[in-house]
């Protein structure tokens, strides 16, 4: 390998005194143009530009799904539910998020203050029963989980709840598990299981509207609104503040450079009063014949002759 002299400029200015020596300019454009090889600087993870700094790249999830689930919630979903891009083997109905660590040596990270339990509703995968698709009779297999995933309205939080998809290879047609038509073929233990109504933007817990059954003075949707709302900011205030303490045992402690700490995640806000409505209206169209049955047993069939109160007293059939 031949070696390659450097000369500096400092050298060829002190050398050239005299009025016949040429100019610097133009002793310095003669010389070659040589740029030593230097040896690339591997890129530590920490200063890849691809890996963020909350290291939400290091998993695999659905890119549909991503949109749905909250960023907090992201890195510990894929890691219970999917292996290798595959869906694992062996699920539960229900999974807790990871709890924050008792102890920390390290600046913490909001994320596990503020996530939010997961309802796996896949029957067919969790159970291996039978559904049969509504049009034809046959049988429906599984197809994977759906992408959408469902916040659901809680008494104090919300948790989320992912779906599965049926498809029919006779009629080519798709079904959710959440469908109506696939919930009515479940056996009583296992449709119990699934406590939620379901709107086209939200969904609610069955416990929820269990507040309003009872329909005395003052029971209102308002009321059960603000309840709610109370209930949500009290949980959030209980998390932000168990978040800030943690960061205020780092900020007392000596440093050279200043901490800085991550902003914790946005509450999920509280639907309105009308959305309310609509998904009790729905509770009670779910419970019509139930209802039928409590009326009649108790009062019987009435025969009216008018808009009035007055009946005919012979109609008139009590079952004892």
């Amino acid at each position: 390998m031949s070696s390659v002299s450097t000369v500096s400029s400092e050298s060829i200015t002190t050398s050239c005194a005299s009025d016949d020596c040429p100019s610097v300019e133009t002793t310095l454009s003669s010389l070659p143009s040589v740029v030593p090889a230097v040896p690339p600087v591997p890129q530590t993870p920490s200063q890849s530009p691809a890996l963020s700094s909350s290291g939400f790249n290091d998993f695999w999830l659905p890119a549909e799904m991503k949109k749905n689930i909250p960023l907090q919630d992201q890195k510990w979903i894929a890691s219970t539910l999917w292996g290798n891009q595959r869906l694992r083997s062996g699920l539960k109905l229900w999974y807790e998020p990871p709890t924050p660590a008792l102890i920390y040596h390290q600046v913490p990270t909001p994320d596990p203050f503020f996530t939010h339990r997961l309802l796996v509703w896949m029957p067919y995968h969790l159970w291996k029963v039978r559904l049969q698709c509504p049009d034809c009779g046959k049988q429906l297999t599984g197809c994977g989980i759906h992408k959408r995933v469902r916040h659901v309205l809680d008494i104090d939080r919300y948790y989320l709840m992912v779906t599965e998809t049926l498809r029919c290879n006779f009629c080519k047609v798709t079904h959710l598990s959440t469908s109506k038509t696939v919930l009515d073929q479940l056996d009583v233990p296992h449709r119990s299981e699934f406590r939620i109504i379901l709107t086209r933007k939200y969904a609610c817990d069955i416990r929820v509207i269990r507040l309003m059954r009872e329909r005395t003075l003052g029971n209102s949707c308002n009321r059960l609104l603000k309840q709610l709302k109370e209930n949500h900011s009290e949980e959030w205030l209980i998390r932000l503040a168990r978040y800030f303490g943690e960061c205020e045992s780092f900020v007392a402690h000596p440093s050279l450079f200043p901490v800085v700490f991550q902003e914790p995640p946005e509450p999920i806000a509280v639907p309105t009063e009308r959305w309310l409505l609509t998904v009790y209206g729905k509770d009670i169209m779910s419970r019509v014949d139930h209802i039928k049955a409590s009326i009649t047993s108790i009062f019987g069939s009435i025969l009216k002759m008018d808009s009035t109160k007055k009946v005919l007293d012979h109609y008139c059939v009590t079952f004892r």
